[in-house]
């Protein structure tokens, strides 16, 4: 949900004085081979620390698209979503991501934070999407998450 296509080319997503929790998150994207991809292209874009989407200014908050370096590594810098009500109960803080190869769509999915109290009661979550992300001394946590695509 909330999907905007055309998000700008950027890996910091963190450009508006917004009052969170800074986090970093990077990993490979890799064939069935586990073969890095180069140039795979993944879009990214997620609520505010507040929980709201950006839905309509031309800043397009909390969006941006990067692709993979020769050796299939990404990384993007952002602060960690706010939570917001689906219904009656909270989603957990959570990343879009979109990734293409080829100018093919390959995969849509969300990551998530393994310290959400929300992860237990959500209807959408998988497991094998939820991040470890240890926090640096300065605060920032630090996030990897690698995508095989089959």
């Amino acid at each position: 949900p909330f999907y905007i296509s055309a998000a700008p080319v950027r890996s910091n997503l963190d450009l508006y004085n917004d009052d969170g929790v800074p986090v970093t998150v990077s990993g490979k994207i890799l064939d069935a081979a586990c073969l890095p991809i180069a140039n795979a292209v993944i879009e990214i874009w997620h609520a505010d620390p507040e929980g709201a989407y950006d839905l309509t200014s031309d800043e397009m908050q909390y969006r941006g698209q990067i692709a993979t370096n020769a050796s299939g590594e990404y990384s993007f810098q952002t602060l960690v979503p706010g939570q917001y009500l689906n219904g009656s109960q909270y989603r957990p803080a959570h990343i879009h991501i979109k990734i293409w190869v080829n100018k093919t769509q390959r995969l849509t999915t969300q990551l998530y934070f393994e310290d959400d109290p929300y992860n237990d009661i959500d209807p959408f979550i998988e497991d094998d999407l939820i991040m470890t992300c240890p926090t640096d001394k300065d605060g920032t946590k630090t996030c990897q998450f690698d995508f095989v695509l089959t």
